[in-house]
């Protein structure tokens, strides 16, 4: 790499404390909208839970099993936590036909609760439970989506984006825009979810505008390796020269994929912009064949918890 190259480097993105862990968002996305995903969380949950645990939610999730119309479910929203959570979405399934323009209704509702924790376990459940109403849920979701607060609104970003609406995609753009400079709420981690469920090019942009700001958290690099292109490139190399030694997998992996999506040739004169003019002849092909050389399988391996939750 030239001098000129070196002294441009980007702040180096360095992970710590809650950013080594998924958000939020994709837990959401994983325990809640992911049917495979629901299933392998909630075998980890069987091995570790104990009977305090359930001695303490069997209550609330008799009462759940009891509801017999999704008006009576859906009152029981405040009591479905912990182990009752599963049993609530559960019995949302089972009734949940007719039941969209209620929920929606509920949802609209629950802006005027002012505790924000409340507020924001009624959005997780209302979500949740028009996104198993299917199509006529994803409507409501978007016809509703202005009322919700920024969490829900980042929630309600990957339910549509699941629902493949879309018509949402510009309003997800729109949140995207919003929250992308957060640092303290990871809000943004929904709306690149939804924007790439959706397919929509512009999360390619998205992304490497976050890697060249030097944004650093859980997901980013995974993102970027089911849905970067040769925007992003540049930013990566400078992650992998910048990164302690435990740490350059992830941007070199996320640079693998995108190498695989746009091809030898592409990769190639991206990273022909990174070095030295004396090196250009050799150095460029070495690096790129380095880079293929991790298979599309090593890869999605690599970010299990992202090619496995699509």
């Amino acid at each position: 790499m030239s001098k000129r190259n070196r002294q441009r480097r980007r702040p180096q993105a360095i992970l710590s404390g809650s950013e080594q862990y998924p958000s939020a968002q994709t837990i959401y996305r994983l325990s809640v909208l992911d049917e495979h995903g629901k299933e392998l969380l909630e075998q980890g949950l069987a091995q570790v839970t104990n009977a305090s645990d359930w001695s303490r939610d069997t209550p609330a999730i008799e009462k759940i099993k009891a509801a017999h119309t999704p008006a009576e479910l859906l009152d029981l929203v405040p009591i479905s936590t912990g182990l009752a959570e599963s049993a609530w979405l559960a019995q949302m399934r089972k009734l949940r036909l007719g039941a969209a323009p209620l929920i929606a209704e509920r949802l609209t509702a629950a802006k005027a609760i002012e505790d924000s924790s409340a507020r924001s376990l009624a959005e997780e459940r209302l979500i949740a439970a028009l996104h198993i109403c299917g199509g006529l849920g994803a409507e409501q979701l978007l016809r509703g989506f202005d009322s919700l607060s920024l969490y829900g609104q980042s929630l309600a970003c990957m339910a549509l984006g699941k629902a493949d609406a879309k018509p949402a995609a510009d309003r997800i753009w729109t949140y995207y825009e919003h929250v992308k400079n957060y640092t303290l709420e990871r809000f943004v981690v929904g709306a690149l979810w939804g924007l790439i469920d959706l397919k929509d090019p512009r999360a390619a942009g998205a992304l490497a505008e976050l890697l060249e700001g030097g944004r650093a958290f859980y997901e980013l690099c995974g993102l970027t390796a089911m849905a970067g292109d040769r925007q992003a490139v540049a930013a990566l190399v400078d992650r992998i020269a910048q990164a302690p030694e435990g740490d350059k997998d992830d941007p070199a992996y996320a640079l693998a994929a995108i190498g695989h999506r746009i091809g030898r040739t592409a990769l190639r004169e991206e990273f022909e912009k990174r070095v030295a003019p004396e090196d250009r002849a050799t150095l460029p092909d070495k690096v790129a064949d380095s880079m293929l050389a991790i298979t599309p399988e090593d890869i999605q391996d690599h970010f299990q918890a992202f090619y496995g939750s699509l």
